[in-house]
């Protein structure tokens, strides 16, 4: 059996391979299942991630939602020191954007909306989250990069529908390393298949 910390380094060692050209047209056939998706036609708003080293390219998607008068917000991670002896909290808000240049360096360099941008409200039954994540199995079990963070977020928000997106050489045959707090997705999106 695997543990998280060894799917995430067998992963990163696939993603490695992957040629950039491969990487744009994946993206963009995610993107485009997305978008055939009936929750995201009826959908208000979209909460998404902004691609960062290799994740799926979720911009095709965001300049599509903001054409079609959705509101779209993106996520922003917060550290907290409770104390100097503990372990950096980290916790995530999204914040609505009108424009990928709203966006700016945040954590590791992964692009994230401008503080003083409005904070987003989760209390829209036609909201739409779509995730990133490492690795998933079969029965939508998924790894994470290990910080926990959209799990914290998602067991405090009403999320109607969760969709992550990967490339299909991210599935693995079982996902066994399962903590009581990893939250499946509604439903995760392949360049190749729907799960």
């Amino acid at each position: 059996m695997a543990t998280k910390s060894e799917i995430r380094k067998n992963i990163k060692a696939v993603k490695n391979e992957f040629e950039p050209a491969m990487i744009d047209f994946a993206g963009d056939i995610i993107c485009y299942r997305i978008m055939a998706l009936e929750e995201y036609k009826n959908a208000d708003t979209i909460f998404v991630y902004v691609d960062y080293n290799r994740e799926v390219k979720t911009a095709t998607l965001i300049n599509d939602a903001l054409k079609n008068g959705k509101k779209v917000a993106v996520p922003k991670v917060y550290i907290v020191n409770v104390t100097d002896s503990d372990k950096p909290s980290k916790y995530m808000k999204f914040h609505y954007i009108s424009s990928l240049e709203d966006l700016q360096d945040g954590f590791r360099g992964i692009k994230e909306p401008k503080e003083e941008l409005p904070i987003a409200d989760m209390d829209s039954e036609k909201a739409v989250m779509v995730m990133p994540l490492v690795a998933f199995d079969g029965e939508k079990n998924r790894v994470g990069y290990g910080g926990g963070i959209y799990d914290k977020y998602l067991s405090a928000h009403n999320v109607v529908k969760k969709i992550a997106i990967a490339y299909e050489e991210q599935k693995v045959d079982k996902i066994d390393d399962i903590d009581s707090f990893d939250i499946k997705p509604d439903m995760i999106i392949t360049q190749k298949s729907v799960y």
